[in-house]
């Protein structure tokens, strides 16, 4: 099995984060990757210095990054590739999310 390691620019860019992952993951499909793994934060481009409390998070836009890891599961069971993507993960109100790792299959299900 041929598994690809990418990493990106990670940025506060959401949108600009899930279009450079989409971007890699078909370059690693197109070269016969079964599955493509990022990097901690990947995807919502957070950094633990500049989010600790849970108010910093109240202008995280959880609408896009939820609109980018529908795309990115299109993407997978289009590509037939699996991913795994670093991002924030929302937890209850008060509470800071979780920094997590996305698994994506590659029928499209995250």
């Amino acid at each position: 099995m041929k598994i690809a390691a990418a990493q990106t620019i990670v940025s506060p860019d959401i949108a600009g984060n899930g279009s450079a992952i989409r971007s890699m993951i078909a370059a690693a499909a197109a070269n016969g990757a079964r599955v493509v793994n990022f990097c901690e934060g990947a995807l919502s481009g957070y950094s633990k210095l500049q989010m600790m409390h849970p108010d910093d998070w109240a202008g995280f836009d959880w609408q896009q990054q939820e609109a980018e890891l529908r795309a990115i599961a299109n993407l997978c069971g289009e590509l037939r590739i699996f991913a795994v993507i670093g991002g924030a993960h929302r937890r209850s109100e008060g509470y800071p999310p979780h920094n997590s790792l996305y698994v994506f299959s590659d029928t499209g299900h995250c």
